[in-house]
């Protein structure tokens, strides 16, 4: 599958950094900080800010080949932002890639990110299961797996398998670092040197869900919990930021066909589906 890796940010957490994340040294565990790699994701803001009526609607802008998205999204200058979400297993077709959710605090040109929350991804994991996702992008390019990170908390481990249930996810910059909070619990942090202290403050707040897929117009994988979003049952989120920001999103659809999103407030959403197979 040809995926579009120029507007793609993301970086697939494994468990290879496990061992070094669960505190064997005696300071922060620290991942390699190799240079960084394109990965298949996708940054959930549109590229231009919306006109009036967009909301709820399909996406004005092409999507990304490979790529069928739910989200909210917000301009405004933040220090980062929360999301109490459902944390699914969807069912993961043979031929796709990943399933996930997250939040995201961007830079005003989507050349810089952090993203925080949880996926299924066999090739990466090499299992069925739900996995705690953390990851940035600098200059348009995510880097690779783990890399960067620095964990603080040897509990919870970037990677980790999650049960499904509902949890709290939590980026905020303080001082020199983007911190990442699990439930209440910060866990560790990317420090502002990833970005050569060029992102130090967000100008964009997501919070949404992607699937990778093989076949856009025919995707086979779940989103959430593959519900679609008019069901009670469907995956959610109930939404915020970590400063007195006013919420004041914008939702929108790859195709609400497959995957569908439905504000229920302004600070909460339902999304999914189960896609067309």
């Amino acid at each position: 599958m040809a995926i579009n890796r120029s507007r793609a940010f993301a970086v697939f957490l494994g468990a290879a950094a496990l061992l070094a994340a669960a505190g064997l040294s005696s300071g922060p565990a620290v991942a390699s900080r190799a240079a960084p790699s394109a990965q298949p994701g996708i940054i959930f803001a549109p590229d231009d800010r919306p006109s009036a009526g967009l909301a709820g609607g399909r996406q004005s802008d092409a999507a990304d080949p490979g790529f069928l998205t739910t989200s909210v999204y917000q301009f405004v200058p933040n220090d980062g932002n929360w999301a109490v979400m459902t944390v699914a297993n969807p069912r993961l077709a043979p031929e796709d890639e990943v399933s996930y959710a997250s939040i995201q605090v961007v830079s005003a040109d989507k050349q810089f990110a952090a993203e925080f929350g949880w996926r299924v991804d066999r090739q990466t994991h090499h299992d069925e299961a739900t996995h705690l996702l953390a990851r940035y992008v600098v200059d348009g390019e995510f880097a690779c797996p783990n890399c960067g990170f620095v964990q603080t908390d040897t509990t919870t481990v970037v990677g980790m398998k999650l049960r499904p249930g509902i949890a709290k996810f939590s980026i905020k910059h303080e001082a020199d670092r983007w911190w990442f909070a699990f439930q209440g619990r910060r866990i560790g942090y990317f420090p502002d040197s990833l970005w050569g202290g060029r992102f130090t403050t967000a100008d964009i707040a997501t919070w949404g869900s992607a699937v990778v897929v093989a076949s856009v117009s025919r995707p086979c994988s779940e989103m959430g919990t593959g519900r679609p979003a008019s069901s009670p049952l469907a995956a959610s989120m109930r939404i915020g930021f970590m400063s007195d920001t006013v919420v004041d999103v914008t939702a929108r659809a790859t195709n609400p066909d497959f995957y569908s999103i439905s504000l229920r407030s302004p600070t909460r959403f339902r999304y999914g589906g189960p896609g067309a197979c």
